[in-house]
């Protein structure tokens, strides 16, 4: 197949991109994308159903114990997980989580299979998002794009975990600490008190990527450091306003527990990119 080589950009950058891909039509891209989306959504799919369909049995090996997955419908992997995180999170016993609906548990348990498939299907769907983005880009730019993969999915999971041992627990029991002082016994509905830790898990861990996506966009050429010093207002309007939409309550205090944390993310993330640009 044809190879060619453009010369682009100052500095003599040459581009190395296959002829194929160079002529490739609008619509073609979007036959390519919609390959790239299958491959991510069948990965999700395949996950989800294993996780509702199979538990995990304790197996005793030259006394080392092992897990394997075995059919179970009820006590599955989902349901694990779920028991795992109500005891990790709901720290006073006083606070009763009660199914709403006749379908609660079954739309949790949907739930928790879709955050799992997406959780480890995510090595899949990078290098699905990697293979329909890199011919378009430079060496330099792959360079780039390699070198932030790791530290990005790393600040995902510690955001991840910053939310789960340190943010939803604390907002859970400053929320119905209120009740208690109020000698009122507290309810929680299953399946919002699942979407609210999903949804907080996942607003984390995209907000810890906020110094990744600035430095990379600072080493790309596509904005300078000073950029994000002369916008910084409205970058911390744009949080408060993130913070309004993923969180479930209408009191503004689980607003400002997601919109702080990304303000100082937004700092650490300009201090970076100043000092690369200036090295």
């Amino acid at each position: 197949m044809e190879v060619i080589y453009l010369p682009i950009r100052k500095g003599g950058v040459v581009k190395k991109m296959n002829n194929k891909k160079a002529e490739m039509s609008f619509w073609e891209h979007l036959e390519e994308l919609r390959k790239r989306i299958i491959y991510c959504l069948a990965t999700v799919c395949a996950i989800a159903i294993f996780c509702f369909i199979f538990g995990l049995r304790e197996v005793s090996v030259g006394g080392i114990t092992l897990y394997y997955p075995f059919p179970e419908l009820y006590d599955n992997i989902n349901t694990l997980v779920f028991n795992q995180i109500r005891n990790d999170l709901i720290r006073d016993p006083r606070i009763q989580l009660i199914p709403i609906g006749i379908a609660d548990p079954v739309v949790v348990q949907l739930e928790i299979s879709l955050f799992l498939g997406i959780l480890f299907g995510m090595p899949m769907i990078v290098y699905q998002l990697g293979k329909f983005v890199a011919p378009g880009l430079y060496p330099h730019e792959k360079a780039i794009l390699i070198k932030t993969a790791f530290p990005a999915t790393f600040l995902f999971a510690l955001g991840c975990a910053f939310a789960y041992f340190i943010i939803i627990p604390f907002t859970i029991d400053f929320l119905y600490g209120f009740a208690f002082a109020m000698d009122i016994q507290p309810f929680l509905s299953l399946e919002s008190f699942i979407s609210f830790v999903i949804i907080f898990l996942i607003a984390y861990g995209l907000v810890f990527e906020l110094p990744i996506i600035m430095v990379g966009l600072t080493r790309l050429g596509v904005v300078s450091a000073q950029f994000w010093r002369e916008n910084w207002r409205y970058a911390f309007v744009g949080m408060v306003i993130f913070g309004a939409i993923v969180t479930p309550d209408g009191s503004g205090i689980t607003q400002l527990i997601v919109a702080i944390p990304m303000m100082l993310l937004y700092v650490i993330g300009y201090l970076i990119a100043k000092r690369l640009q200036k090295g």
